[in-house]
């Protein structure tokens, strides 16, 4: 019973703190983003965690079966009871936190952001080719910037290698990540953090999509929480626990690579139209290729477990 209480509290504290922890982050490097230097600096606003909350909390849906695996892989005991929880927690989450998550996120519509587009004055900004230093600005409408620019190409040559300008006007950044050049450098995401939220990114949107097309597409879509939530076969692979995590992690990962790949990119397009082609010679109505990826892995790793479950109980 210990075992039991102690997964039903991983699974709600997961949601509850992850979900807040993500959205303070996401809100605080979002106030970084739209900072621009000599400019107060507003990160706490409740526009921007609640936009976090729409963003943080599909994943944390969609991490909870990971997380509750390995809460499985490190307690052994009360197996049977601690299965039967597990399917009530991710029964649960999947046809009702998640779709009621969901709607109450989709009513909400924060407001846009007011950004300082104009860039600050006494501070060099450099890009690849140039470095840039803004004097002064106007105070007419347009606003035009006056400073001086330094050529880095060709430098060397000491021959007008710096350019003084005025009425210049404002360069407009809308198309960038950062709003302010001098602290991107710091705060930029490693590219592999960048990946992995792009692959979360775009399972949190096609949610969002699929839940406003009905419940036939909704119910396509949670397929992906059957492959996931059937890594639980796997908790008993080997005798080494730190193995099985592994096995775990690696495939819960592989089943999100592929969600978002298909959704994201045309590159299974091909292989899709052909699956679905030959389904229509079964059913009447067209399932996604995705669909049937995620219930193969998830009757894989079901059959997995009864087979490791079987050998560990008799292992003669």
């Amino acid at each position: 019973m210990k075992s039991v209480l102690g997964l039903i509290f991983t699974y709600f504290f997961v949601c509850l703190v992850g979900t807040t922890a993500g959205a303070l982050c996401y809100m605080l490097y979002k106030g970084c983003l739209l900072f621009v230097v000599g400019t107060p600096m507003n990160i706490l606003s409740l526009s921007m965690f609640i936009q976090g909350i729409q963003l943080v909390l599909p994943i944390i849906l969609l991490s909870s079966p990971l997380f509750l695996t390995l809460y499985r892989i490190r307690h052994s005991q009360n197996q049977t009871h601690l299965l039967i929880t597990y399917i009530i927690l991710v029964v649960l989450s999947w046809t009702v936190i998640f779709r009621l998550g969901i709607c109450f996120l989709r009513s909400y519509s924060p407001r846009s952001y007011i950004t300082v587009s104009l860039p600050s004055t006494g501070y060099f900004r450099s890009d690849k080719e140039t470095v840039t230093y803004y004097s002064s600005y106007s105070q007419e409408r347009p606003v035009t910037l006056s400073g001086i620019q330094v050529k880095l190409v060709g430098i060397q040559q000491y021959v007008n290698s710096v350019t003084p300008f005025e009425g210049e006007q404002v360069p407009q950044n809308d198309d960038k990540e950062f709003k302010e050049s001098l602290i991107e450098p710091f705060l930029k995401m490693p590219v592999t953090l960048a990946r992995v939220l792009m692959v979360f990114s775009v399972l949190c949107n096609t949610a969002y999509i699929t839940y406003g097309e009905g419940l036939l597409q909704w119910c396509f879509f949670i397929s992906i929480g059957l492959a996931l939530s059937s890594v639980y076969g796997l908790v008993r692979m080997s005798s080494w626990k730190l193995l099985n995590a592994f096995f775990v992690i690696a495939v819960s990962s592989v089943i999100c690579i592929i969600n978002s790949m298909y959704y994201l990119s045309t590159r299974f397009s091909d292989g899709a139209l052909r699956i679905n082609a030959w389904l229509d010679s079964f059913i009447r109505v067209q399932v996604p290729s995705v669909v049937l990826i995620n219930v193969c892995i998830g009757i894989i790793c079901i059959a997995l477990g009864v087979i490791f479950s079987l050998i560990q109980r008799n292992p003669e």
